[in-house]
């Protein structure tokens, strides 16, 4: 009887266990009731110990979060890239490893390996790793359907001065959008749609109103002299966007290939 309630337990097939430890297993029951415990729920509990997601080893976990996210990859070479990342090349010693067991510094130290000869890939390789376990630790959510974005590959940074240069040569009106773009670091819609009254070439300010921005926050840019001298070599009337395009009273808008 546990608090009043009657608890059947069985101890185990008489084809499997003995008497002898049928005994055993009875005395360790009492025990837990005299403990205060119900034997029942603790062999419940070590059973959802066994199931949850702690204990489940990084191969399973890496398995299952590439099925459930496979749907929201459009590129096939990035599915191949997961499957090669977590399940077969640098993080194969993690295989049998349990979720709970891995942090940080095991990750670390399974990458070590790779961190001074290919560190951009170890880079990824760990950011990959840290997803699965906390997708893990969160409760394995299901994606909402949305497709992973892949941001555009960026210029190497000692190629930069050259293209610079080049860009500088071209007379138009989307180099100096384009310019004005990387000088300053902003996004392309919060440049093209850029206005003359936003723009103080005395004060070398900025300033893009709050519905502007994407965090919906008033934002204020420093001007460079390089930004000044691009500003007033554009014919401006004091309103307007300061990269007007063909038609009256719309930015410029750049052809996409």
């Amino acid at each position: 009887m546990i608090d009043g309630r009657a608890r059947h337990m069985g101890l185990g097939p008489l084809h499997t266990v003995s008497l002898a430890e049928a005994r055993t297993r009875a005395r360790q029951a009492r025990q837990l009731i005299l403990d205060g415990k119900d034997p029942i729920e603790v062999k419940y509990e070590a059973r959802d110990a066994r199931r949850s997601p702690g204990a489940m080893v990084f191969k399973e976990a890496a398995q299952r979060f590439i099925e459930v996210h496979d749907p929201t990859w459009r590129s096939p070479r990035h599915r191949q890239q997961w499957r090669n990342t977590l399940l077969r090349d640098h993080a194969s010693s993690l295989a049998n490893r349990p979720i709970s067991a891995i942090n940080g510094a095991l990750i670390t130290s399974t990458l070590a390996p790779i961190w001074s000869r290919t560190p951009e890939t170890a880079k990824r390789v760990k950011q990959r790793l840290e997803r699965v376990v906390q997708w893990v630790r969160d409760g394995m959510p299901v994606p909402n359907g949305s497709v992973e974005r892949h941001h555009h590959e960026a210029m190497a940074f000692v190629d930069l001065p050259a293209f610079m240069r080049e860009l500088r040569r071209i007379n138009s009106v989307s180099a100096r959008a384009l310019e004005f773009t990387i000088l300053m670091g902003a996004r392309t819609s919060e440049v093209l749609k850029a206005t003359c009254e936003e723009i103080d070439t005395k004060t070398k300010v900025w300033t893009i109103p709050a519905e502007r921005m994407k965090a919906n926050r008033l934002h204020r840019f420093p001007l460079s002299n390089r930004v000044v001298q691009i500003l007033n070599r554009i014919p401006r009337d004091g309103a307007g966007f300061v990269f007007p395009g063909s038609h009256v009273g719309h930015p410029y808008q750049p052809t996409r290939s």
